[in-house]
């Protein structure tokens, strides 16, 4: 069976907090489609169930809403706060992992579907994705993109690794983080330049007054 440094890998839970414009429910683990004129990239947050190794994240589309890219980055933030949209903000990202879609359509007018993964092999509890506009829009005349299935696989770090993360080496104060986390300031300010839920980022704005 497939491990991660020695882990045996499971499905990881998670639940969206943030879907672009549109309220977090639409996307709940099953099928997702964007709103018809619809502006591209549309900014998706979902929360993991605790801390946890992520070796990889598996997303299945397919026609006629495909999208051109996902990227994807992974933050890891305070532990000891609750998992939603306000505190994914003091969150560090990793740099982002894109993968590419194909539109292409299937024999005798089958839907085609396709399946690839994004390896991130990172600790973190927020999984922040920018989806692209449509790869081919001559089906799809509404520029809609969509996910079929998104699984993410990996582990649920232990207390102690939790802890290891949290505070560094106990004797030289260092963190485990390396330069793969940038700073949260430079992602936020990424996630404002784009669409990313400007609801809840005036909120966060307010709260911080």
């Amino acid at each position: 069976m497939t491990k991660s440094k020695g882990r045996r890998l499971k499905e990881i839970l998670w639940k969206c907090l943030v879907l672009g414009h549109r309220p977090p429910h639409e996307f709940d683990g099953s099928k997702w489609i964007s709103a018809g004129g619809s502006d591209y990239p549309i900014d998706i947050m979902l929360g993991l169930e605790k801390v946890c190794n992520v070796y990889k994240v598996v997303i299945e589309v397919s026609e006629p809403f495909v999208p051109s890219k996902i990227e994807l980055s992974l933050g890891l933030g305070d532990s000891k706060l609750e998992t939603n949209y306000k505190n994914a903000r003091l969150a560090e990202f990793s740099e982002p992992v894109s993968i590419e879609f194909d539109a292409r359509r299937g024999h005798s007018g089958q839907q085609t579907t396709e399946t690839k993964s994004a390896f991130l092999d990172s600790s973190g509890q927020y999984l922040w994705m920018l989806v692209h506009g449509p790869s081919n829009v001559r089906n799809n005349p509404d520029r809609q993109v969509g996910i079929n299935s998104l699984t993410i696989l990996g582990y649920t770090l232990n207390d102690d690794e939790v802890a290891e993360i949290d505070g560094g080496d106990a004797k030289t104060g260092k963190k485990e983080k390396g330069d793969f986390y940038k700073t949260r300031s430079v992602y936020w300010n990424l996630l404002e330049s784009h669409c990313f839920s400007k609801q809840p980022l005036e909120a966060l704005r307010n709260d911080g007054d």
